[in-house]
């Protein structure tokens, strides 16, 4: 069992280090060798998990891409005993890709590209294939002093560098002056030059830069930095940015011999009011000779400001010469696609027929379509009947033989609770036969 001691100091900070850090017959199974994975499978992953996820935390947080055994077992030391496990974690995390040795980070792309393709492509789309693979890697270097590159660290630490140049425009920057951003980036002042190596090579493969780290001169140059880039600086860009900070240098030289140049010119006033012109002559000689000195400078910082404009104008003309030329090489394979002149005049006169044809067929679908009858006809039948006085003879008249007989059917028709009708019959009926 592993005694209890509260004095222990732990590898991160109490509240990221797991509970189980702290419960002593957790830790002792912890600590203790692997079993055979085929005895509990279930324990065995779990143990497992515990430690990738502890090691990964630790790197993390201490922006450390490079580890040995050695290390880990100096970190994880609990209340003196050292994890008896570590040799069988580093070659899991090394079957499953997570991390590599040194040596093969530092090799050439096209060997070190199939680690980032196993890492980044195959490994989470994949997972099935590359555990089946994992079986076939036997040769795992496990040795205390060999060193391992966590590439999850790495690609943390890329990512921050990236982020530099947060306003999509290019900077330029040393190693060192990158790793003193990252410090202030991770308030870690233990972060060293290495890792931020190692995270600029993860960069330069990553992103297919052209990024020469063959010997250590070229780490002394500077790298221009791009939010998805990073390359070292051409011959021009050399140039220009040197031209620049001897701007900045000027400027601030200019600044600071102004500054003294007033407190000469103070100190004169001084001496005057006080009636001691012999010093106060010397500190007008220093007062004149500052003058002298700020014209020079100033003379020069115009110059240099004159030549950065001319290269900027340069580069500038140089891009509209090219633009100049590939819009040239466009039209030039447009007019072999048979863009020219004659087709141009025979496809608008094509455009003008067929435009004619189509006014006419339009023409033709809006035109009053005739029937039989003439509308005139019918006018003047209707007129006819709107202005005929003569009644209806359509129907045939009654004859006059039928007229007796009809009245004395009338007088037939009487009711008997009725009384009859005045004796007007007659003098009725002779009317109606003088009226007919």
């Amino acid at each position: 069992m592993i005694s209890s001691n509260s004095n222990d100091v732990t590898p991160l900070p109490t509240q990221n280090m797991p509970d189980s850090w702290f419960k002593d017959e957790q830790m002792n199974a912890m600590f203790a060798e692997f079993r055979n994975r085929s005895v509990n499978p279930q324990d065995w992953d779990s143990k497992y998990k515990f430690w990738q996820e502890l090691i990964s935390k630790w790197l993390s947080f201490n922006n450390k891409c490079c580890f040995t055994i050695i290390d880990l077992k100096a970190t994880f030391k609990r209340k003196g005993c050292t994890p008896l496990c570590l040799n069988t974690v580093i070659e899991e995390l090394y079957r499953n890709r997570e991390i590599v040795t040194e040596n093969e980070f530092l090799q050439d792309q096209k060997t070190w590209g199939s680690w980032l393709v196993d890492t980044v492509v195959k490994k989470p789309v994949v997972w099935s294939f590359s555990k089946l693979k994992n079986y076939f890697v036997t040769n795992v270097p496990v040795n205390s002093e060999t060193r391992y590159v966590h590439l999850k660290t790495v690609k943390g630490l890329a990512d921050t560098i990236l982020s530099l140049s947060s306003d999509k425009k290019p900077i330029i920057l040393t190693v060192q002056q990158i790793t003193e951003k990252c410090r202030i980036a991770y308030n870690n002042n233990n972060l060293s030059e290495e890792n931020v190596k190692l995270a600029l090579i993860w960069i330069g493969r990553l992103k297919s830069s052209q990024l020469n780290n063959r010997n250590n001169n070229a780490w002394n140059s500077r790298l221009k930095i791009s939010p998805d880039s990073i390359s070292n600086l051409t011959e021009s860009e050399e140039g220009l940015y040197k031209i620049q900070e001897s701007e900045k240098v000027i400027l601030k030289r200019i600044e600071e011999l102004e500054i003294e140049r007033n407190d000469v010119l103070d100190k004169v006033k001084s001496y005057i009011n006080r009636g001691l012109k012999d010093v106060a002559k010397t500190f007008l000689r220093r007062k004149h000779e500052l003058d002298k000195r700020i014209e020079k400078h100033a003379m020069t910082l115009q110059n240099l400001q004159t030549l950065i404009t001319s290269i900027s104008d340069a580069h500038s003309n140089t891009e509209v010469l090219d633009a100049y030329k590939k819009g040239s090489e466009i039209l030039k394979n447009c007019e072999k696609a048979g863009l020219s002149e004659i087709n141009a005049r025979d496809t608008m006169d094509d455009v003008r027929e067929i435009m004619e044809e189509f006014d006419e067929m339009q023409k033709s679908l809006t035109e009053p379509i005739k029937l039989d009858e003439s509308d005139d006809e019918l006018e003047k039948e209707l007129d006819e009947l709107l202005h005929s006085d003569s009644p209806d003879k359509s129907l045939p008249p009654v004859p006059s033989s039928e007229i007796p007989e009809l009245e004395n059917r009338l007088s037939d028709l009487r009711l008997p609770e009725f009384p009859s009708p005045p004796e007007t019959k007659s003098f009725m009926s002779q009317e109606v036969k003088d009226f007919l």
